[in-house]
């Protein structure tokens, strides 16, 4: 199910994700129906199982995600998210 988050974006001062209803559709199929996080199933027919990831800024569409990691990332801006990976590749042998 595509749920609009327009309201909720425009309220936080965020862009609203930049995609049709078609292209979303393309999006989760590319995806073959997993988080790009973690790679679980998603549902889209299940409310707040997955989420449209997307620039705040731009409003550009990275791809879907599932709760879990969607969770994790909207607490971090993705200069923190990056910093944490740089210093976990620093860390063990990726």
């Amino acid at each position: 199910m595509l749920r609009s988050t327009k309201g909720r974006s425009r309220k936080l001062g965020f862009a609203v994700p930049n995609i049709s209803a078609e292209d979303a559709i393309a999006l989760f199929e590319q995806q073959e129906g997993l988080c790009v996080g973690c790679s679980k199933p998603i549902n889209l027919l299940e409310p707040r199982s997955s989420f449209l990831d997307h620039d705040h800024t731009t409003g550009v569409v990275r791809g879907y995600l599932c709760n879990t990691v969607e969770g994790f990332l909207k607490n971090y801006t993705d200069a923190q998210v990056l910093q944490l990976v740089k210093f976990i590749r620093q860390h063990n042998s990726l």
